[in-house]
């Protein structure tokens, strides 16, 4: 469930500074350092839990700040806002995701129907009088400002924040379901539970973390990423073929980074209609950061597929074992569209396929993977994380 909460920026790092200047602390001695009443000193704290930028010890009763909350607090003046908006991206969490969506369709708004939006899409269990509403409203408009996705002239509410221009992929059930069932043939065929979906996996990283060699470490990474996407409904491809002579489209090296992932059925979007989807992924098997070398390599992938499929719709990704994301080039080089994945996160996509298995549910095709895609570019969440992945997953699959 989303809380929503009263506290304005200033309050919240005003929490924040004295939670790290008092740390360890009760509720009780952050309210004396404040000098506030109990309710904004609440109001912070369930803010700051939410987005867990505080840890609670049940045992001692006593707040801390957490990983993400020291990060934030190692930040003063403008770069707390750069690092709110880009490194920790507080704009695509709730309620601010579903406001600013609204706020973008409307692109103008009162600080009442902000209130009168929250108090629908997430309804708390107290029903807000006309006070409390209008105090929310101000305090999310105060979080839209600074998250600079909107500006405020009295008590109208502007979008200014604009959005990146995705393909405009058109969702039609029929096609997913025809994914589905062969989909769900293959996976039943070659396993004899649905847990196996995972053995091949995980030997192919035991393998590539195992390897001594640089290419034979970039080859087992490749058939990894070739394995998870099959299990996903993708034809992978490693290696060329006798289609590829005339092409410039060439994947001969093996261990040399480019795996092209394809879904051969009808896309459409707003505009046209196209043959099919395919990935452009450079794999990095390496743990290091990912510099904008990388990215340069999976938009040459993209191109070199585009022109063999000219009429299919192409995502860019740099899918690697990274620890540490995009370097500060990779930061700068890879807006708008080219993704970086972690094997962490398809893993933990693999892990709902088997619980969608094990259910006997609709599974998670190329289809939710190309809206998931489109999603994050929109967002420009380039570097999702796995829960902020499964959540749209699992919204794409209630459809």
């Amino acid at each position: 469930m989303v809380t929503i909460t009263k506290t304005t920026p200033d309050l919240f790092f005003f929490f924040m500074d004295t939670v790290s200047s008092f740390q360890p602390c009760t509720i009780a001695s952050v309210r004396k350092a404040m000098k506030e009443v109990w309710g904004p000193v609440y109001s912070a704290r369930n803010f700051a839990s939410q987005y867990k930028f505080i840890s609670f010890n049940e045992k001692n009763k006593t707040f801390s700040l957490t990983v993400d909350g020291d990060r934030l607090l190692r930040f003063t003046g403008n770069l707390r806002n750069e690092f709110l908006t880009h490194n920790f991206k507080l704009q695509c969490q709730e309620p601010f995701s579903s406001i600013q969506n609204e706020l973008a369709k409307k692109n103008k708004m009162s600080v009442q129907a902000i209130g009168d939006f929250v108090e629908t899409k997430f309804p708390q269990k107290e029903r807000w009088n006309s006070q409390d509403k209008e105090e929310y409203g101000k305090a999310l408009t105060e979080w839209l400002v600074f998250l600079r996705i909107a500006e405020r002239k009295e008590d109208m509410i502007t979008f200014i924040k604009g959005e990146v221009r995705t393909t405009g992929i058109v969702y039609f059930p029929e096609m997913e379901k025809l994914i589905d069932k062969s989909l769900y043939d293959s996976l039943t065929e070659d396993f004899n539970t649905p847990h196996n979906i995972f053995d091949e996996p995980h030997e192919l990283l035991r393998k590539t973390n195992e390897a001594k060699d640089d290419n034979e470490k970039g080859e087992m990474f490749e058939a990894f990423i070739g394995i998870v996407f099959r299990r996903l409904g993708f034809s992978p491809r490693l290696k060329d073929g006798i289609r590829e002579r005339n092409t410039n489209l060439t994947l001969k090296r093996s261990g040399g980074g480019d795996v092209a992932l394809f879904c051969h059925f009808p896309v459409y979007s707003e505009k046209e209609i196209f043959h099919g989807y395919a990935i452009a992924c450079e794999a990095k098997a390496q743990e290091n950061v990912i510099g904008s070398k990388a990215v340069g390599q999976a938009r040459n992938l993209c191109k070199k597929i585009q022109e063999a499929y000219p009429k299919y719709f192409v995502h860019s990704m740099v899918l690697s074992q990274s620890r540490y994301g995009y370097d500060q080039s990779g930061r700068e080089q890879a807006p708008p569209e080219v993704l970086h994945i972690t094997s962490k996160v398809m893993l933990s996509i693999l892990d709902l396929q088997k619980k969608l298995l094990e259910k006997g549910l609709l599974l998670v095709t190329p289809v939710q993977i190309m809206l998931l895609f489109e999603e994050l570019v929109k967002r420009q969440d380039l570097e999702p994380k796995p829960e902020t992945t499964l959540k749209i997953l699992e919204k794409l699959l209630e459809k």
